[in-house]
């Protein structure tokens, strides 16, 4: 079993703070249709209770097709150029709703993450990867 992918990257609010997140995307071949936003502590370390969870599909339809997808509390888009040199994608978590943040992730930096997740799970193969009688024996209580 090919082991968990994790990318560190930053993440800017956008202007006029500007203010800089440390975060990590993950993706674990295990459950291979799902990505993972965690946003980590000042320390270094991942900052519990702060992970986001969406489909890998999402994060394709938005870096490779420049797709604006996305319901319930992840959407994502690419930006309207804000720099010559650096294309953007905007990640917003809960939209809609007070609190609501706005990030920016340099789209090169999503480019990367999903080819290492291409090379651990083909599209296409993710289905291959899942213990479906572990998930129906989950969803069964144990009982399957």
């Amino acid at each position: 079993m090919s082991a968990r992918i994790e990318h560190h990257v930053t993440l800017w609010q956008p202007a006029p703070s500007m203010f800089t997140h440390a975060a990590t995307l993950v993706y674990d071949p295990a459950d291979p249709y799902a990505v993972a936003l965690e946003f980590t502590s000042p320390s270094g370390r991942p900052d519990g209770g702060h992970v986001w969870g969406f489909a890998r599909e999402l994060l394709v339809d938005a870096v490779e097709l420049g797709a604006v997808v996305g319901q319930g509390e992840v959407h994502l888009a690419p930006e309207a150029a804000l720099t010559a040199d650096v294309q953007w994608l905007t990640i917003t978590l809960c939209p809609g709703q007070p609190g609501a943040l706005e990030l920016l992730l340099q789209q090169r930096s999503a480019q990367l993450f999903l080819a290492d997740t291409y090379a651990a799970v083909p599209v296409g193969t993710e289905a291959c990867r899942i213990d479906w009688d572990a998930e129906l024996a989950q969803v069964l209580g144990g009982a399957a």
